[in-house]
Parts: C-alpha cells; sequence; structure tokens
C-alpha cells in the first residue's frame, strides 16, 4: 500500500498551505529542534491544529500523532530542549516520542520503522472495525426485527 508523505513546515506564514494537508491524513509528525526552544513550546499550537480539524471531521482519536525530537547529533550543552523534557511532554499530550538527527541519520532508521509498525498495527485495527461494520445486520430492517425475516432458499 502506497505512502503519501508531506513535510510541512510549521511557520505561520505555511499554515494555510498546511491547513490544506491535515484533513486527510492518517498519521502526523511533529517535530521540534532540541537546541530551539521556541520550537518545542510550539509543539501544541500544531497539535490544537490537528486535533481541531480532527474534531470537525469527526475523527478524533483515530490519528496517530508523534512527536520528534530532531537535532540530536549536536552536544547536549546546546541543546535547549532536554529529552526528558519531550518525554514528559509527549506523556502528557498521549503522543509516541522519537528521537533523531535529519543530519547524521542516527534513528531515523528506528524511527521509520516505529512508524511503519505502527501504521501496520492502525490498520490492522482499522480494518477490524470496518470488517464488523461491513458484516454486522441491523436488527432492524424496514420496521421488522431480523427474526421476522425469512430466508430465501
Amino acid at each position: 500500500q502506497m505512502w503519501y508523505l508531506w513535510d510541512a513546515p510549521g511557520q505561520a506564514e505555511f499554515e494555510k498551505i498546511n491547513n490544506n494537508l491535515i484533513p486527510d491524513a492518517h498519521f502526523f509528525c511533529i517535530a521540534y529542534d532540541v537546541t530551539n526552544r521556541t520550537s518545542f513550546e510550539n509543539v501544541e499550537h500544531h497539535l490544537n491544529r490537528i486535533r481541531a480539524f480532527q474534531k470537525d471531521r469527526n475523527s478524533a482519536g483515530s490519528t496517530k500523532i508523534m512527536l520528534v525530537a530532531n537535532k540530536i547529533d549536536i552536544p547536549d550543552e546546546q541543546h535547549k530542549v532536554t529529552r526528558a523534557e519531550g518525554l514528559k511532554k509527549a506523556a502528557r499530550l498521549g503522543l509516541k516520542f522519537e528521537q533523531v538527527s535529519a543530519k547524521s541519520g542516527q534513528n531515523v532508521g528506528n524511527f521509520w520503522q516505529s512508524l511503519a509498525i505502527r501504521r501496520r498495527q492502525w490498520l490492522k485495527i482499522s480494518r477490524r472495525g470496518a470488517a464488523r461494520c461491513a458484516t454486522s445486520t441491523p436488527t432492524v430492517l424496514k420496521g421488522k426485527k431480523k427474526s421476522d425475516i425469512k430466508e430465501k432458499k
């Protein structure tokens, strides 16, 4: 099955463009720069935008969201956000947490593998739900109970 990936910048001037991508997405990775506290503080703004679109389409909770700390290749003394802070925020917001370095590739393979595993799990769950909906028979058909309807042979 094909994946469509969008790298949507978080700056305010791109919000209108990003708003067109949000409604049909099933997965989001909200990334922040560990050397930039403002990017970390903006995580909730982006999360609120995603959840607002979910609410509008009655899909709250069905979209999977990960919090991703980027630039972990930079020495710790230059970090403005600690790993513990990232983990704490992810837990508080109900998000999965990953750390990567897009520059060095550190943990990028693990990140994609984790995302693929979560995607597969989500697809299994959503297919089971869809199968249940497709196979369940309503208890009332045109004013009659299922038990009142004779099967044709």
